[in-house]
């Protein structure tokens, strides 16, 4: 008995380390592995219907890989070229830039010189760049490997469906049915945050850029694409962004367009979230705003822009766990807590 207990020990030590390697050799490639399974999860429902309709196994799932292409990595591709023309455009604005500086020395009575600011921040950032090249490279062949191994995963989930939920629910620390329970519930948590938070900033970002492009101001869809991320923020959001241009158009003396930016801003663009965050979270997972916040906090020095959407996710399936572990290991603790 104690050489079996021995052995036992031994066994566990090595599923441990082995683990422990495996893990670090693959946290590089974290986002690309949770991406697979975002992915998986969000489009599962439309695998099924595909198979029920009579589809094989591998073309469902290559439809499935060519789908989130078209509707993920094109539009980001555009979107970031897009950007990259807005950016560059908002540099060379010298002739606002020079109107906003007199109007603040004649606000303020300073000798301010915005243009030195943005000259200074420019050489910085171009002096920031040439020493990132070898990195930038490193990172376009990071990125590639990252989403040929995402594909591969989503590839295997998919034409292995059954098989891994059956496996998840066997190697869950829970029983058969709290397994069954915490999965459904970590898909409604997933569709919430992907699905909810992500028409949500869609339309906010969407509606910044129209309302910036009625008004005639310029970097619509740089500032429209800010406005996105930042809704992701339950606290920030998008006037952080709208807010700003009304100051500044005012200073440049178009009062019309700021008057209205600020209007269109308020009565449009911020009831956006007032309206659609509730009817979200009425069909869908109900997502705390302060998990939203803290997961965003989080992700972000993490696993970058990405973590807005990992971070939130990754706290959300914390508690979770935490929930299903309370309810079947410590039933008295939670059964009183039920009490009046």
């Amino acid at each position: 008995m104690h050489e079996e207990k021995i052995r036992k020990i031994l066994a566990l030590s090595i599923i441990g380390l082995l683990s422990l390697f495996l893990l670090y050799a693959l946290l590089p490639y974290f986002k690309a592995l949770f991406g697979a399974i975002i992915i998986y999860t969000l489009f599962r429902p439309v695998y099924s219907w595909f198979r029920k309709i009579g589809m094989r196994r591998k073309l469902s799932a290559i439809l499935i890989i060519i789908i989130s292409i078209l509707i993920i990595l094109i539009p980001v591709g555009l979107l970031s070229t897009l950007l990259v023309n807005e950016v560059n455009s908002l540099t060379q604005r010298t002739e606002e830039i020079e109107v906003i500086t007199a109007t603040l020395r004649q606000f303020t009575g300073t000798d301010f010189e915005l243009r030195m600011f943005i000259d200074q921040g420019l050489n910085q950032f171009l002096e920031f760049l040439k020493g990132q090249i070898p990195s930038i490279l490193s990172s376009i062949s990071h990125i590639t490997i990252s989403l040929v191994i995402l594909y591969f995963v989503l590839y295997f989930l998919m034409i292995n469906s059954d098989k891994f939920t059956r496996s998840c629910i066997e190697y869950l620390p829970f029983n058969r049915k709290n397994s069954r329970r915490l999965i459904s519930e970590l898909q409604a948590v997933t569709n919430s945050t992907i699905i909810g938070m992500g028409i949500i900033a869609l339309l906010q970002g969407a509606l910044v850029t129209l309302g910036f492009l009625i008004f005639s101001i310029d970097g619509a869809i740089f500032w429209g694409f800010v406005a996105a991320v930042l809704s992701f923020l339950p606290i920030v959001g998008s006037p952080v962004v709208y807010v700003p241009a009304v100051i500044i158009e005012i200073l440049l003396g178009n009062y019309i367009a700021g008057i209205g930016i600020l209007l269109f801003g308020f009565i449009v663009v911020s009831n956006v979230d007032n309206v659609l965050r509730p009817i979200i979270s009425r069909k869908m997972a109900n997502l705390h705003p302060l998990i939203t916040l803290i997961g965003v906090f989080i992700g972000i020095p993490f696993f970058g822009i990405i973590g807005l959407i990992i971070g939130p996710l990754l706290l959300s399936y914390f508690f979770l766990m935490i929930k299903m572990f309370r309810e079947e290991y410590m039933p008295t603790i939670h059964d009183s807590k039920k009490l009046p």
